[in-house]
């Protein structure tokens, strides 16, 4: 979990290839019985894919895996 907020704290709002991210847990308004890890990410750059979602995020931890939304060509890059 601490890795996770590590992410977040140093990526949300920063800016990659000219883009702001969003960056904070999943599923906020979810109930877990365990503390959630899960991020989701919003406005990443167009050419990035998993591999490149996996190495920027690797910096804060093990990433166990990378989930991209269908994209919507009107609408901005987004992962969970």
């Amino acid at each position: 979990v601490q890795e996770a907020q590590d992410a977040i704290t140093a990526l949300n709002g920063s800016m990659v290839m000219g883009r702001q991210l969003m960056v904070k847990l999943a599923d906020t308004d979810a109930l877990y019985e365990m503390p959630n890890e899960n991020l989701y990410v919003r406005n990443m750059p167009m050419p990035w894919n998993e591999e490149t979602i996996r190495e920027f995020f690797s910096n804060y931890g093990n990433v166990l895996s990378v989930r991209l939304l269908a994209m919507n060509p009107n609408v901005q890059a987004q992962a969970a």
